[in-house]
């Protein structure tokens, strides 16, 4: 078990090429999926958490991401919310994936998306709290989230709530 830089995945077969490890699991896929398909090619055992990929030539493990992301936004949208912001990497496939049940959840509600709701954003933690800063900045009108991962999410509500922000109601706080 250890920790490989996701730009560095060649460190992860060189683990198992020295004979230190029979097998690796990784916990996603990033923007390297022909990395991961160059390992399998090598004969390098390893599985995925990540989503099922075209032309993918190694195993994976994981959620059905879309499903996920109907049933998240379908569970915001019945409990009254009209604009479901989406936060996340679309570029990432699981995180693209998830979107695309947000987008299919809005369509199965009769509801239109409105495309300055859809926001990529990295998962980076500053990158995370410039985001909420901005949306609340250009008073972007959102009344739920559908953040892409549990860091984002807490990320969120944790700049919410620092711009006096009530989650997950969503409205302002009275001044102090």
């Amino acid at each position: 078990l250890t920790r490989v830089d996701a730009d560095r995945l060649d460190l992860a077969a060189q683990v198992f090429h020295t004979g230190r490890a029979m097998g690796i699991v990784l916990v996603g896929q990033w923007h390297h999926h022909d990395q991961l398909n160059a390992m399998a090619v090598q004969g390098v055992p390893f599985v995925v958490w990540g989503a099922q990929l075209p032309q993918q030539l190694y195993a994976t493990v994981g959620s059905d991401n879309v499903q996920g992301g109907r049933l998240a936004t379908a569970h915001l949208l019945a409990g009254g919310a009209k604009r479901v912001l989406f936060m996340g990497d679309p570029e990432l496939p699981e995180i693209g994936q998830r979107q695309q049940g947000w987008a299919d959840a809005h369509a199965a509600a009769g509801c239109a998306v409105d495309p300055q709701l859809a926001r990529a954003v990295p998962f980076v933690t500053s990158a995370i709290q410039a985001e909420v800063a901005g949306l609340l900045r250009d008073k972007l009108a959102f009344d739920a989230v559908f953040a892409a991962s549990d860091l984002m999410a807490m990320t969120v509500v944790s700049s919410l709530r620092q711009a006096g922000v009530r989650s997950p109601a969503i409205e302002r706080l009275p001044e102090a």
